[in-house]
């Protein structure tokens, strides 16, 4: 798995580390592994999505209403949300999309 982080890993002009692609590669990695643990063909699909879809999480507190009402009624959404939360304390450790859907949830209920 390290040597696939390798390939989308590059230093972009200040100096920061970017991994560009991450999610696309990240979602075949997901489906491979899945795949060779057995995993039922649901499973593995709706993973996969979590996976490649995540990013989209940044995009939240801009979306209008309607269109945030349907990405968060996904039946995925609560799983995607923990991985979003994951994802953000594995990386720069900032929750503020993550409690903004948290806030929106309670709001949309």
């Amino acid at each position: 798995m390290m040597s696939r982080n390798r390939v989308t890993a590059t230093v972009d002009e200040t100096g920061r580390i970017r991994f560009n692609e991450h999610d696309r590669i990240g979602a075949e990695m997901t489906e491979e592994i899945m795949r060779r643990l057995r995993f039922s063909g649901a499973e593995i699909e709706a993973t996969v999505e979590m996976v490649r879809q995540h990013m989209v999480f940044k995009d939240a507190p801009k979306m209008r209403v309607a269109k945030l009402k349907r990405f968060m009624a996904r039946p995925t959404f609560d799983d995607e949300l923990e991985l979003h939360r994951v994802d953000c304390e594995g990386s720069h450790r900032m929750l503020d999309n993550y409690e903004f859907l948290l806030r929106k949830r309670e709001e949309f209920r």
